[in-house]
């Protein structure tokens, strides 16, 4: 793992046993990932309803940090993104990361949120990088 990234988990980590509370650099430390491991070109900061490209796709991505009892993301419905990689930092602080397209995603019962369980972005996901 490169340096930045490794000093972005153990910043996170340490902040979270300081505050107790999860840190929002897990956030940053999953579209780091996202940028290793499948070449993800991160947009700037708070870019409207994405976190980077793949290609001339457009990608939004979400972390499931360490602490999270519950596996699970959301993501807007109305975000301007056409892939969903969801990455997952363990307790351990290994990662998985999984990419699901956009037209994959459940369609729901038209509210703002998709919410998807780890085991279902497996199941959706699309072997890609």
């Amino acid at each position: 793992q490169p340096a930045e990234l490794r000093r972005l988990v153990c910043e996170a980590s340490e902040r979270e046993e300081q505050t107790g509370k999860i840190s929002a650099l897990w956030g940053r430390v999953g579209e780091l990932y996202a940028a290793i491991r499948y070449g993800v070109k991160l947009s700037r900061r708070h870019a409207q309803g994405h976190d980077g490209r793949l290609g001339n796709e457009l990608v939004e991505i979400k972390t499931i940090t360490p602490r999270k009892r519950k596996l699970f993301v959301r993501a807007k419905r109305a975000g301007n993104f056409s892939m969903l990689a969801v990455i997952r930092v363990r307790p351990d602080h290994q990662f998985e990361a999984r990419i699901v397209r956009r037209d994959r995603l459940p369609k729901g019962n038209d509210g703002v949120y998709v919410v998807l369980s780890w085991s279902r972005v497996c199941a959706l996901a699309e072997p890609i990088g």
